[in-house]
């Protein structure tokens, strides 16, 4: 049996189930695995990337910013300036903290510990510094997850994608394989050659074509006598094969690809667009936790924070060292982000392009509509011809219900692939046992 070239021991559903779905999946494979290299859909998101990549943003993107302003009771010889002061080194050090930097390295001289209202104050300089405020622990964990995500998304779009269409296109590839195979082994009638011999007598004038098919009539009912249900109990295990595989890949479709393609979209959309932005939402859940949380402003959402600010002062010409209790206070404002030719940054790898996953679940979507459509054809398909070749009374009109199940198969497919005249030539051979062929029978009735 030719490669390239339509068997015609199949019908028009099982042909174009396979030449038409397996290029399908095949060069949708090839477009998923190039399409993350295209310039026009590489994932973009702003700067601050962890692991070494550099940030990309869109020109005038805005982003919300969370910071923390430090409010501290100061003892009543502060001037004002030393309020301001004080003030703006705790808030600094906060800010500093929760992005996970060491205020000590900035010379800051502030230092600060989260210290417990039933604790004794002032407490020992070796308590202290147990208590010292240390939450990088968490935002470390923060970013663990969110790298964990961006690997998942950038497995999802590279590697699994590409690989499950491809499988795809194997898994209907699989049942003609079979069915050659088994054709080969099991022998019996040979319905394709039958049928392109048959047709190539076309070149041949009318009485030596009559004879040529009715030899190969007769040929085909010796070949029968054997076993008069191989071919046909081989091709229906051909049908019930690819229903089987078309059904799989719907299922596997409707079950895991596309909700994964909509939740690691969404966890993705959901999640902030830069690494300080992280920091801060993490220390925000951090502090919840903590002892010292207080309730929630209105206008913000985030929580404040109640420590004691450890810090150095100049007064006069001594340096002295004051422990003053403060409270942080959230604050968000708005910061315009450069485009990614402004800061010559490489692409980061943290998928937040929203038509990205618009895409994906396109796809997933039409494939699976696409599914749902050659599953019902080949369903509809296997039963007509369960019926046909193994019900009688469900043949074709003045069809015999005598005839052997390979005879029935091999008139179906002579009047669906060679043509009406070869169907009614083997008909009227006489070779499946019907006298001596004056019966006509029409199957294209």
């Amino acid at each position: 049996m030719a490669v390239l070239r339509r068997s015609l021991a199949q019908d028009s559903v099982v042909y174009y189930t396979f030449t038409i779905s397996v290029p399908f999946f095949v060069l949708l494979s090839l477009v998923t695995w190039l399409l993350p290299l295209s310039p026009e859909l590489q994932p973009q998101s702003v700067e601050g990337s962890s692991a070494g990549h550099g940030g990309r943003a869109h020109l005038g993107q805005s982003e919300p910013v969370l910071s923390y302003k430090a409010k501290c009771w100061c003892p009543v010889e502060f001037t004002h300036n030393m309020v301001e002061y004080t003030n703006a080194v705790c808030g600094a050090a906060f800010n500093l903290r929760i992005q996970g930097i060491d205020p000590a390295t900035r010379n800051l001289g502030a230092s600060l510990y989260d210290v417990s209202f039933s604790d004794l104050i002032p407490v020992s300089a070796g308590d202290l510094k147990n208590k010292e405020f240390l939450p990088q622990k968490e935002s470390s964990e923060f970013l663990r997850l969110k790298q964990e995500k961006t690997d998942k998304a950038w497995h999802f779009i590279h590697v699994k994608t590409p690989f499950v269409l491809f499988l795809f296109a194997i898994c209907l590839t699989i049942p003609h394989l079979v069915w050659i195979l088994m054709s080969g082994l099991v022998g019996g009638v040979n319905v394709d050659k039958t049928l392109l011999s048959a047709i190539s007598a076309g070149r041949l004038d009318y009485d030596s074509r009559r004879r040529l098919w009715n030899e190969l009539a007769h040929a085909a009912g010796e070949s029968m006598r054997a076993c008069s249900w191989m071919a046909s109990a081989l091709y229906l295990l051909l049908k019930l094969l690819v229903c089987a595989a078309v059904l799989a890949e719907l299922f596997v479709v409707h079950g895991s690809l596309l909700p994964q393609a909509k939740s690691v979209g969404d966890d993705l959309k959901l999640m902030p667009r830069s690494d300080a932005t992280i920091v801060a939402n993490n220390a925000n859940d951090a502090l919840k936790n903590s002892s010292n949380m207080q309730k929630r402003t209105q206008d913000t959402g985030y929580a404040h924070k109640l420590l004691l600010c450890d810090m150095k002062l100049r007064m006069l010409q001594n340096i002295q060292t004051f422990t003053l209790q403060c409270v942080f206070n959230p604050e968000i404002s708005t910061t315009s982000l450069p485009s990614s030719d402004q800061n010559g940054s490489p692409r980061d790898a943290v998928v937040t392009q929203a038509r990205v996953w618009e895409f994906y679940e396109a796809l997933y979507l039409i494939i699976q509509t696409y599914l749902v459509l050659v599953a019902v054809v080949n369903v509809v398909s296997l039963l007509e011809w369960l019926l046909k070749l193994v019900a009688a009374p469900c043949r074709r009109r003045r069809l015999s219900p005598d005839l052997p199940a390979d005879a029935c198969l091999l008139l179906y497919m002579a009047d669906e692939n060679a043509g009406p005249e070869v169907a009614r030539a083997f008909a009227q051979s006489g070779a499946w046992g019907r006298g001596e062929g004056k019966e006509s029978i029409a199957l294209s009735e």
